[in-house]
């Protein structure tokens, strides 16, 4: 029997996922919050996604919702490829309608999956397969409505899951989703020191932020990467990557360093 795949959000990631998974052949539902329907309209009445770039294709799609009880009452598996932030708003509409034989992973989970176990046994007293990954199994680009640039295709990631008795579980999933690209951990506390975009990110903004905002009144793209990464902010990256690693060892964790990034 296919394998039925709920992924969540209707940004680069969800998108990119959604279009990649529904290719190779997996029943896939895009669900969006209701609140952020704009972001999914093209695919809700097309019901594709137009892939380019390292992936190619038009896919498919089995189903498109805002509604949390068709997201989730057929799926054996959902993925939120979304950011920290809205996790708990999707958690909160999927709740009610979770069952104990499905799996929950986030991809970036930064102590998400954490969070929703807590949020299980408080809420609902039951049990999941819950896990989460540093980051996304893709570098992709949003290119317009309903169509999306896979710029990197099945990047190496961290993995695990909460409770960490169940980290084969989670690996064996994401095994058969992503071929040898999940490198397990020993829980989400160790998956999510390994997260590297807190690290780059924050101190990139932060430190451009004067160029970011011209940029967006003049109607102009930025390019973090590209335009962002001075030798001095570089420097507050690696003072941020330094108190990082320190962090895992001192919590008794292994935690890459941004410098052996590869992946």
């Amino acid at each position: 029997m296919t394998q039925k795949i709920t992924v969540c959000g209707g940004g680069n990631g969800s998108h990119a996922m959604a279009g990649d998974l529904s290719l190779r052949g997996y029943k896939v539902t895009l669900f969006e919050h209701p609140k952020f329907r704009q972001n999914i309209e093209k695919v809700l009445q097309t019901m594709t996604i137009e892939v380019v770039g390292e992936i190619e294709g038009t896919a498919n799609l089995e189903g498109v919702t805002v509604s949390p009880k068709e997201a989730v009452e057929d799926a054996n598996t959902i993925l939120l490829p979304i950011p920290t932030y809205a996790q708990e708003p999707f958690f909160d509409l999927m709740m009610p309608f979770f069952k104990e034989d499905q799996r929950v992973i986030m991809t970036t989970g930064n102590y998400g999956s954490i969070i929703l176990g807590n949020f299980l046994n408080t809420r609902r007293n039951i049990q999941m397969v819950v896990g989460e990954t540093s980051t996304l199994p893709y570098i992709a680009r949003m290119m317009g409505p309903g169509k999306v640039r896979v710029i990197k295709d099945q990047k190496k990631f961290f993995a695990s899951a909460f409770p960490a008795e169940h980290n084969q579980d989670v690996i064996q999933e994401l095994d058969s989703l992503y071929k040898n690209v999940a490198i397990p951990t020993r829980d989400s506390v160790e998956t999510a020191l390994n997260n590297l975009n807190p690290v780059a990110h924050p101190a990139g903004l932060l430190l451009n932020a004067g160029k970011i905002e011209s940029a967006e009144i003049e109607g102009e793209d930025y390019y973090l990467y590209r335009e962002g990464i001075s030798p001095s902010v570089a420097r507050v990256i690696e003072t941020v990557n330094a108190e990082r690693l320190k962090t895992a060892t001192a919590l008794g964790y292994s935690a890459k360093s941004l410098c052996e990034e590869d992946t």
